[in-house]
């Protein structure tokens, strides 16, 4: 039996594209990093942004729910969140992450739990890149978070204080908080925050623990004065809130759990 979904083929690692209130020729890197780096737990938050109750509370939260995502046909990796949506346990993470790796990736927690996960839902059209996964049970050294869409107009975002959890690099588990600085004209959510290799896939929220975006690249600016790009790791780049349809991903949990309940009971 398909499962209905949203399965768009075309991946590019850097895509080119308009920059933030100019004409000028962008482009953004995707952070997604190379398998086998030494991981490093960072233990302590940043104490720059995101100081208050609120932030901090919604930074505890994905600490808790944060995990690393493996596509072992490509053998890199990038960063997800663990959710509980429709009684059914997911991963949200960027579409590049999971591209051209089949149907199942590697699911890794800071303590080493590991799962198998089954891709559900993949969208990369411009602005999207996001991906879903379904776990058979539950992780147990994880706590998952509730999706909450920001679904106010995107502009109201400027300003707003915000954080997400991830693995950039050799860190693991490294709490990193930012402002939104700008709405770019394909509805990319564009942060004043920090990111790199690893990062990739990393949810990010505001300070009600809404979901505002998917981290899917850092900026690159090119110019007539060095021949050399400029990676901006501080300009990172969002797949929008409305990237995830959460009426498509629950008819495809339905159409998952159909499938799942004939094949245990075909085995019975």
């Amino acid at each position: 039996m398909s499962l209905k979904r949203t399965i768009f083929l075309t991946f590019m690692g850097l895509l080119s594209i308009g920059c933030v209130g100019s004409d000028i020729p962008q482009e953004q890197l995707a952070c997604g990093t190379a398998e086998k780096v030494e991981a490093v737990e960072a233990v302590e938050q940043q104490p720059i942004h995101g100081t208050g109750f609120r932030i901090r509370r919604v930074a505890d939260r994905t600490r808790e729910a944060s995990v690393q995502v493996h596509n072992p046909l490509r053998g890199v990796r990038g960063s997800g969140t663990y959710f509980e949506y429709d009684g059914y346990h997911i991963i949200v993470t960027a579409a590049h992450v999971v591209a051209e790796g089949g149907e199942i990736m590697l699911i890794s927690t800071p303590t080493g739990e590991e799962a198998l996960a089954l891709l559900i839902y993949y969208d990369n059209r411009d602005p999207n890149d996001v991906a879903i996964l379904v776990l058979r049970d539950e992780l147990d050294t994880r706590t998952s978070m509730e999706i909450n869409l920001y679904s106010k107009p995107s502009e109201n975002l400027i300003g707003a204080q915000t954080v997400y959890t991830g693995d950039p690099g050799h860190q693991r588990n490294m709490t990193i908080y930012g402002i939104v600085s700008g709405i770019h004209g394909n509805r990319s959510v564009i942060l004043q925050s920090y990111a790199w290799g690893g990062a990739s896939g990393s949810v990010v929220f505001d300070n009600r623990g809404r979901v505002i975006g998917i981290l899917k690249a850092i900026d690159v600016n090119r110019s007539g004065v060095s021949p050399y790009p400029q990676i901006n790791e501080n300009i990172v780049w969002l797949s929008p809130p409305e990237s995830i349809d959460l009426v498509l991903l629950s008819d495809t949990l339905m159409e998952y759990g159909a499938a799942m309940e004939a094949i245990m009971g075909g085995a019975e």
